[in-house]
């Protein structure tokens, strides 16, 4: 049996779409009654040529300041916003091809809403560890309009630090799964006769 491989990529940046439990599901359309019709939908529509992608949306946070010990450091830090992105095809002539084709796209969409799934449990579980980076952040001095500002500073740059190392994560997991054609189900559509 011959296979298609369909890429996909991981991404932070913006994506309108609609909520669902745990991220959000953006689709775009592919068309086409072959499977290679469907791949190539697929290259010219996806995020980046990809089949599918997971993007965090740029957090917004919040914390206060307090003098603490003859320090200023951050206190009551929240993570406002967290918004997980899940982008996959959506197939608008399934009604019109032929069942082989149909089952394979399926298989192929459906181990990939799998392998996005593994990137927003990596984002899920990194979301205490960002909030922790911006949690007890301290530098030396009252809290004086000059020592906030730097404060700021520094806890901006220790949660994108951190944001650097889940976007690594993420990555060594593509790497890791070949960008899901070693997943188990792989992220590939099998050609028909």
């Amino acid at each position: 049996m011959k296979t298609v491989v369909l890429a996909f990529a991981f991404a932070l940046g913006p994506c309108a779409a609609t909520l669902a439990a745990d991220y959000t599901v953006a689709t775009y359309d592919v068309s086409g009654m072959t499977v290679s019709e469907i791949s190539a939908s697929i290259k010219n529509a996806g995020p980046d040529g990809y089949a599918g992608s997971t993007d965090l949306e740029p957090p917004s946070y919040t914390f206060d300041f307090a003098d603490k010990g003859g320090k200023c450091a951050t206190q009551n830090a929240k993570i406002t916003s967290y918004e997980i992105v899940v982008k996959m095809p959506n197939w608008t002539d399934e009604g019109s091809a032929s069942s082989c084709v149909v089952n394979s796209y399926k298989k192929m969409r459906s181990a990939l809403l799998q392998h996005e799934e593994r990137h927003v449990k990596l984002f899920t579980d990194a979301k205490p560890a960002l909030l922790s980076s911006i949690s007890g952040v301290n530098l030396p001095g009252a809290c004086t309009a000059e020592t906030i500002s730097k404060l700021e500073e520094a806890a901006n740059k220790a949660f994108k630090a951190k944001q650097a190392s889940v976007q690594k994560q993420n990555d060594d997991f593509d790497a890791k799964t070949k960008n899901g054609v070693t997943d188990k189900p792989p992220v590939v559509l099998d050609n028909c006769p």
